[in-house]
């Protein structure tokens, strides 16, 4: 046992040894780190102090541009939005697009440097109008001694006339009273002539009031008579438009020396009277039917239907064609009055009677309408024929308005009626005039429920004036003198040869 005790003092001497070695290492360990965490920390704070002094100079240079600039917001630049106007960058933006207008440039320098040179510009053009001013001022002054010189003179002059003037006044004074007195007996003469003037005037007034209304009667009776006449003598200066070369009776066709070259046009419809008649344009009674051009064949010849026929007088080669519509080469014209009604069903057809006319050409010169509306020109001597529809009576009118128009039309149609006869231009009624260009109406149609005239007869006309119009049975024989002229009428044999008609 006591030999033991050696050891345990041992053992822990060695323990103490290598826990003081493991200390001092240790600690050693710890100082060392201490040291270079020290000596880091030392760097570090130096670095940071530079920062920190490298960042205030920064701020204070960015406050030295801001106040330069004369934008102070908190935000210098907006990247999610460049032109914020609420920060600085966006803010001399602004100032660039703004203020420097057409000479703005990116840089605040460059702007600068522009506007430099055009305020430099315009120094320059302002020292040159300043020093042009200068001279144009120096001249002035000049030119205003001269004018104040010759002003001088001038009052000198005025001076010297006056005086003249005031001598010359005492002398015109004399002048005037005697001519004042003069004058005087002059008026009282002039008046005594005045009156015996006026005096005279009214007896050449009253000789010429009569001799006015003497013209304005004889003017009357002058229509007066022009128009019995015309409806009597049925006098006519119109000549034919052409001539019926050929028949194809089965066809009812007829062909016509007229064509391209007289500018002929398609659906013109003629009015055909007898080759032995007294001329053409004269009244209804001549006419012995009507045509209507359906093919210009070539420059003389053209191909028509028959759409009318007096069955008393058939057309025949020779026979003479004639419309008012139609010339060759010219625009006919018109005038218009009255209700135009061309199928007799009561109601006007203005439209229709534009489409007539246009299809040969023609043209209205003027018109007026159903409610006494004038439209076009006046009456001229080019116009063919004023055509006078259906003038309604004013006092049929059953309403006030309608009485209105009525009397509008009728005094359109005194000053139409006066404009023709001034200017030679002959008065047709509608139905001559339809006649005259071949017009059939194509309205046969009657429709139950309307308010127009049926203008189908329900048979044979009556036998006596007056009766009624009602079927009659035929009797089932033909007439004889049908019979004899079949007699006489051999048919005729074909030469096997085509008309030469249609060889020219």
């Amino acid at each position: 046992m006591a030999a033991n005790k050696p050891d345990a003092k041992l053992l822990t001497l060695i323990f103490f040894v290598m826990l003081s070695i493991g200390l001092g290492v240790t600690t050693y360990m710890f100082h060392r780190e201490f040291t270079s965490a020290t000596k880091a920390a030392d760097q570090a704070k130096a670095e940071n102090q530079k920062s920190l002094a490298s960042l205030k100079n920064a701020l204070n240079d960015i406050e030295v541009l801001k106040s330069l600039a004369g934008h102070k917001f908190e935000t210098v630049e907006d990247p999610a939005n460049p032109a914020n106007p609420a920060t600085v960058a966006g803010a001399m933006r602004d100032d660039l697009a703004k203020l420097g207008g057409p000479l703005a440039q990116p840089t605040y320098t460059t702007t600068l440097m522009r506007l430099r040179d055009e305020l430099d510009t315009t120094i320059a053009a302002r020292d040159k109008i300043q020093a042009t001013q200068d001279k144009e001022h120096k001249d002035l002054l000049a030119l205003q001694k001269q004018y104040q010189d010759r002003t001088d003179k001038h009052d000198d002059a005025k001076t010297k006339a006056e005086g003249d003037l005031r001598g010359q006044i005492a002398k015109t004074a004399e002048s005037i009273s005697a001519k004042e007195k003069e004058i005087n007996r002059l008026r009282n003469d002039f008046n005594q002539i005045q009156l015996e003037l006026e005096q005279e005037k009214d007896l050449h007034t009253k000789d010429l009031k009569q001799k006015n209304d003497e013209i304005k009667r004889m003017s009357v009776l002058n229509a007066r008579l022009s128009e019995e006449l015309d409806t009597v003598k049925k006098v006519s200066f119109e000549v034919p438009d052409g001539t019926i070369r050929m028949i194809d009776g089965n066809a009812r066709l007829v062909y016509l020396d007229i064509g391209s070259r007289d500018f002929l046009r398609e659906r013109t419809t003629f009015s055909v009277y007898d080759k032995s008649g007294t001329g053409v344009g004269r009244g209804p009674e001549d006419i012995k039917g009507k045509i209507e051009v359906t093919r210009i064949i070539k420059s003389d010849l053209a191909e028509a239907k028959i759409i009318d026929e007096d069955l008393y007088r058939p057309i025949g080669p020779g026979d003479l064609i004639y419309t008012p519509l139609w010339s060759p080469g010219r625009t006919e014209r018109f005038a218009f009055v009255g209700v135009i009604d061309l199928d007799g069903d009561g109601k006007s057809d203005r439209d229709l009677l534009r489409e007539v006319l246009a299809q040969s050409g023609a043209k209205i010169d003027t018109e007026v309408d159903d409610n006494g509306d004038r439209t076009g020109n006046r009456i001229s001597e080019a116009t063919k024929y004023l055509v006078i529809g259906e003038i309604p009576e004013a006092g049929a009118a059953a309403l006030e308005e309608e009485r209105k128009r009525f009397e509008a039309v009728a005094e359109q149609l005194k000053d139409l009626r006066n404009e023709a006869r001034e200017h030679g231009v002959r008065i047709l009624p509608l139905n001559e005039f339809l006649g005259q260009i071949g017009y059939k109406t194509k309205r046969r149609l009657f429709i139950p429920g309307q308010e127009r005239p049926y203008n189908l007869r329900a048979g044979a006309a009556s036998s006596t004036v007056g009766g009624p119009v009602k079927a009659q049975e035929a009797a089932g024989q033909v007439s004889g003198v049908i019979n004899k002229r079949k007699a006489k009428l051999k048919p005729p044999v074909s030469s096997g040869q085509t008309s030469k008609l249609f060889g020219q």
